[in-house]
C-alpha cells in the first residue's frame, strides 16, 4: 500500500492510503494545533456530493457544533496537493472522558493496597500486572488507579475511542431538535455527509516503544517471537476481548499438541522400524512366494499377482499396527486431559481480564480500524 504525505505536523506526519483517507500518524497520535491525542478521525469531502442533490455542509455544521458543546476538540487539516478532503480530528478531554466512562460503566482499576502482611500471600499476583476493576465513578474517583504524571493514560486507547464513537452515534445533525431520524454518524456516512468515522491506530511501527501497537509489532508479529508467550493483555487493550480469546485458544491448542504430536512421530518411527519385520506383509511381497490372484470381474478383467498389492500393503501397516492402538488410547485421554486443562485456562484469563461479569448484550460495541 503505497502512502501520500497529508500534512507535516512538528510532531510528526499523517499519511493517507491510496483512497486519500487518513490512516494512521507516524510520529506519534497528536493534533496539530495543542499536541492532544486524536482519539477519533472524521473525512469529508470539501464539495458536495452531486449525486445526492443537496447540500451536506449544514448537516455537518450542526453535527459539529453539538460535538463542541458536548466537549469534544475539534481540529480540521486539510490535504497537501489535493484539497479533495478535509479531516477533522477529534480528542476527548478528561472531564468528558470521566463523564461518559460514568454514563457507560467502564470498569477500570482501582488502587492497590499496601500492607504490611504481603508476607503471607504469594508475590506472583502483585507482579502478574493483575488489578481490580470497578466501574467508573466520579464521586469514587480517588480509589481509581489514576496515573499521577500523566493521567491521560489512565484511559486506554480503545476506550476513548469507544466513548468517542458513543457520543458521535448519538448527536443530532438537524435543527429540528424532534427529529429522530436525524441522529448520529451512522446516518451521516449513509448519507455522503462524512466519507469515514474511524479511530487512529496507535503510534509508530517500529519506533515508538511506548505504544502498544509498537509492541505488539516487535513482540508478537514476527518470526521472531514464534517460540515465545504471547502478549495476551496487550492484546486484550488493543483489539479487544473478542479477538484475544481466539488467540488464546490457539495458543493454549497449540502448546497442548506437542505432547500429542510427539507421540505420533513415536508411533510412526516405531511403526516404519517394524515394517520389515510384519509377516503379512512380507509374504504379500515375497517374490517366491508370488500368486496370481482370480480377477476382480467376470469380464474384461485380467489375472493379477498378490505382489502388486505390496505397497499397499505396507502403507496399511504403517497406519494399522501395534502402535496405532497405544496412540487412539492416548489421544482419547489427551482429548479429555485438554478440555480439563481449557477449562482451567479459560478460568483463569476469565478472573484476570476481569470477564466474570461480562455480559456481550450490555457492552458496547469497539469501533473498528481503518
Amino acid at each position: 500500500m503505497s502512502c501520500t504525505i497529508i500534512e507535516e505536523i512538528p510532531i510528526g506526519r499523517i499519511v493517507a492510503n491510496d483512497n486519500g483517507l487518513l490512516s494512521t500518524i507516524t510520529n506519534g497520535v497528536y493534533t496539530n494545533e495543542h499536541q492532544k491525542r486524536i482519539d477519533f478521525v472524521l473525512v469529508f469531502r470539501n464539495k458536495d456530493n452531486e449525486k445526492s442533490g443537496k447540500s451536506t455542509a449544514k448537516e455537518r455544521q450542526i453535527f459539529e457544533t453539538n460535538l463542541t458543546e458536548e466537549g469534544l476538540i475539534l481540529e480540521y487539516a486539510d490535504s497537501v496537493g489535493n484539497d479533495e478532503y478535509t479531516y477533522v480530528q477529534i480528542y476527548a478531554p478528561w472531564d468528558l472522558l470521566t463523564r461518559y466512562a460514568e454514563v457507560m460503566k467502564l470498569r477500570m482499576p482501582m488502587k492497590t493496597i499496601r500492607s504490611n502482611m504481603r508476607i503471607l500471600f504469594d508475590e506472583e499476583y502483585s507482579a502478574d500486572g493483575m488489578a481490580f476493576t470497578a466501574p467508573y465513578t466520579r464521586d469514587k474517583e480517588y480509589l481509581f488507579d489514576i496515573p499521577v504524571t500523566d493521567r491521560e493514560r489512565f484511559f486506554t486507547s480503545s476506550q476513548r475511542a469507544q466513548i468517542v464513537e458513543f457520543i458521535l452515534k448519538r448527536k443530532s445533525f438537524s435543527a429540528n431538535p424532534m427529529d429522530v431520524f436525524s441522529i448520529g454518524i451512522n446516518k451521516l456516512l449513509s448519507d455522503d455527509v462524512y466519507l469515514a468515522a474511524y479511530p487512529l491506530h496507535d503510534g509508530k511501527l517500529n519506533e515508538d516503544r511506548d505504544s502498544i501497537r509498537s509492541q505488539l509489532i516487535q513482540e508478537w508479529a514476527s518470526l521472531s517471537s514464534l517460540t515465545s508467550r504471547q502478549p495476551l493483555e496487550r492484546i486484550v487493550d488493543y483489539f479487544g476481548v473478542k479477538i484475544a480469546i481466539y488467540f488464546a485458544w490457539v495458543g493454549f491448542y497449540t502448546r497442548m499438541l506437542v505432547p500429542a504430536s510427539v507421540v505420533g512421530v513415536v508411533c510412526f518411527i516405531y511403526s516404519v522400524a517394524t515394517l520389515w519385520q510384519d509377516v503379512p506383509t512380507n509374504q504379500v511381497c515375497a517374490p517366491e512366494t508370488d500368486l496370481y490372484m482370480c480377477p476382480i470381474c467376470k469380464h474384461n478383467c485380467n489375472y493379477t499377482l498378490l505382489s502388486q498389492s505390496c505397497n499397499y500393503m505396507r502403507g496399511s501397516y504403517l497406519l494399522d499396527n501395534p502402535s496405532t492402538i497405544v496412540f487412539a488410547v492416548f489421544m482419547s485421554l489427551w482429548a479429555t486431559f485438554y478440555l480439563e486443562m481449557w477449562k482451567r485456562y479459560s478460568a483463569k484469563i476469565t478472573y484476570k481480564w476481569d470477564l466474570s461479569d461480562f455480559d456481550a448484550h450490555e457492552e458496547y460495541p469497539r469501533p473498528e480500524y481503518l
